[in-house]
């Protein structure tokens, strides 16, 4: 009965787009943040993926999403390499971003948590993440496309 249903509607979206629609590949991976004791301090957690992906993978897409009741703000970087040109802020508790597309999808992806101020945290901070990365193989724009015409 579930085969009938995906095929009734894998043809219910060829008839209403003209073309098939194709699934995009995607990992997820949950974990919580070691404990955050010093404001101040970044905390980095590394996501990696679950299994190996193709060699040419390249993400697509990147959601975080964050949970867990913490007393004190936690400031929230997605990075893919830990340098600042190649993070992102997380703004509220999830945020989804194109903004490393076409980065090759076996490296990591980090949160890194910060608690802003200076001086321990008693108790200490917890955050849970989550981070799904979609990937395939990423399209560059044609060299014709982009190209300046007088």
């Amino acid at each position: 009965m579930k085969l009938v249903r995906a095929w009734a509607l894998g043809v219910l979206a060829v008839l209403l787009t003209g073309r098939p629609v194709l699934a995009q590949a995607a990992y997820t991976v949950e974990q919580a943040s070691p404990p955050i004791h010093t404001r101040g301090v970044p905390v980095m957690v590394a996501y990696t993926p679950p299994e190996p992906l193709p060699h040419n993978a390249a993400m697509l897409r990147v959601q975080v999403q964050l949970s867990g009741q913490t007393r004190v703000p936690v400031q929230t970087r997605v990075c893919v390499d830990l340098q600042a040109k190649q993070c992102m802020e997380v703004n509220g508790a999830s945020a989804t971003t194109s903004r490393f597309y076409g980065i090759p999808a076996n490296r990591p992806v980090y949160l890194v948590y910060t608690v802003p101020g200076e001086g321990s945290l008693n108790p200490n901070v917890y955050v849970r993440g989550s981070v799904t990365v979609w990937y395939g193989r990423a399209s560059l724009p044609s060299s014709r496309s982009s190209a300046v015409r007088p």
